[in-house]
């Protein structure tokens, strides 16, 4: 499940699930669009994984929180516990491999 957050009330609805991966990310970050379709097929191939997309220009205090300091940012995160991160853009079977390194 991908979802774009827009709001905290929105995050702290999903930040608790099992398995989540954050992803922060702006419109106007070239490698966070190249990151983005990525994303989408992972989302689309494993239904118990939560995606929470979060624009760093709308939420600047969620970045603030992950002490973001370049995008794209992911964190990987188990029943709301931070396990990992990575920073930058990973090829699908590199982010494959470190969703199941980190999250399973």
């Amino acid at each position: 499940m991908e979802i774009n957050i827009t709001s905290k009330e929105q995050y702290l609805e999903y930040v608790k699930s099992p398995r989540v991966l954050i992803d922060f990310n702006a419109k106007w970050c070239g490698p966070c669009r190249m990151l983005s379709p990525v994303l989408e097929e992972i989302a689309e191939n494993d239904e118990n994984l939560v995606i929470m997309k979060i624009d760093t220009d709308l939420l600047p205090e969620l970045a603030m929180e992950y002490k973001v300091s370049a995008i794209p940012a992911l964190f990987f995160l188990k029943n709301g516990e931070v396990v990992g991160s990575s920073l930058g853009f990973l090829p699908k079977p590199q982010l494959e491999k470190l969703i199941k390194e980190k999250l399973d």
